[in-house]
């Protein structure tokens, strides 16, 4: 958990915005293990959803893969659209029954501004 913050200080991208993401099993080992032997204070403080790691924020999701933690400043990642959101219907999709399909269409992307500004831990037990 320390070597991810050295990472992300030594791309000069270490801010007070910084932030632990990771899964809820990951957030619950933490929370389980001690930050110190000759103390009872766990890694991870406060409940699995959103908690503290060392002084930073943490939020735990199920959208992670197993396993991993990423440690970072999100107000690097870009966000990116190309035209607008297109929806379209098609009243003839399934006409017998009376049914209209409809589609949506959105064209984005997603970019990291500072590459170094994010480090990422795997095989996490």
């Amino acid at each position: 958990l320390l070597d991810a913050q050295v990472d992300v200080a030594g791309a000069n991208a270490l801010s007070p915005s910084c932030a632990y993401l990771t899964t809820p099993t990951v957030a619950s080992l933490l929370a389980q293990r001690q930050r110190f032997a000759s103390t009872d204070t766990p890694l991870w403080v406060g409940n699995i959803l959103e908690g503290n790691v060392l002084g930073f924020r943490a939020a735990s999701t199920n959208q992670m893969p197993a396993a991993t933690a990423i440690f970072g400043d999100f107000s690097q990642v870009i966000y990116a659209e190309w035209g607008a959101l297109e929806i379209s219907a098609n009243p003839f999709a399934n006409f017998a029954a009376g049914i209209t399909g409809i589609r949506a269409f959105l064209t984005a992307d997603v970019g990291v501004r500072i590459a170094g500004a994010f480090s990422a831990s795997s095989s996490i037990t």
